[in-house]
């Protein structure tokens, strides 16, 4: 059974995620629900855990340093971005799974996230991370006035749960933000 205590700091600290960064960010709006890619594959720098490695679009930096109050397993910034918001991807490794039912874990990240306040919540079809498969949810949140639209990705692998958010400034087009997301998803690799 996935806990409301697990789902509550799963989604109060991805939210918050989006506006942790201290370079400045782009554009947002919803991506698509199709998950048919025909974004390249991004070809940026390339992102390495012990878990699983994936490339980052170009322009896009792992931060230097920690990301103070964020306990991230990876994250990454458009740091060409000049709105006040950087776009960016943080994955967060939550540890052992306590279920593997992914719908379960959906309905309660849904109600995590109304009781959060994000606004224009949306449960798409169930994606695949490197033949894993995923939860997909949207959303519209705020940090300090900042409006952003964050995906993400719950994910169980070899029964871990990960926690893999993309945020964008709400004037990212949906066609731009499903064409990043698809680009750096279709490098993800599981670890051996």
């Amino acid at each position: 059974m996935i806990s409301r205590a697990l789902v509550a700091f799963l989604f109060a600290v991805v939210t918050l995620a989006g506006c942790s960064s201290s370079e400045p960010d782009a554009k947002s709006k919803k991506p698509s629900s199709s998950s048919t890619s025909v974004a390249a594959p991004a070809e940026g720098d390339t992102v390495t855990t012990d878990d699983y490695t994936y490339s980052l679009p170009k322009g896009w930096e792992e931060p230097r340093g920690e990301t103070p109050g964020f306990d991230f397993h990876s994250v990454a910034t458009d740091v060409g971005d000049k709105d006040g918001f950087a776009d960016n991807i943080n994955v967060i490794r939550v540890g052992e799974a306590p279920s593997d039912d992914l719908g379960q874990f959906e309905d309660e990240s849904v109600k995590e996230l109304t009781r959060l306040g994000a606004k224009e919540i949306e449960v798409l079809p169930p994606e695949s991370i490197d033949d894993a498969k995923s939860i997909h949810i949207t959303a519209r949140t705020s940090f300090n006035d900042v409006e952003y639209r964050t995906n993400q990705y719950g994910v169980v692998h070899d029964d871990i749960v990960f926690i893999v958010t993309f945020s964008f400034s709400v004037d990212v087009t949906p066609e731009e933000q499903s064409d990043t997301i698809e680009s750096v998803l279709a490098t993800w690799k599981w670890a051996a």
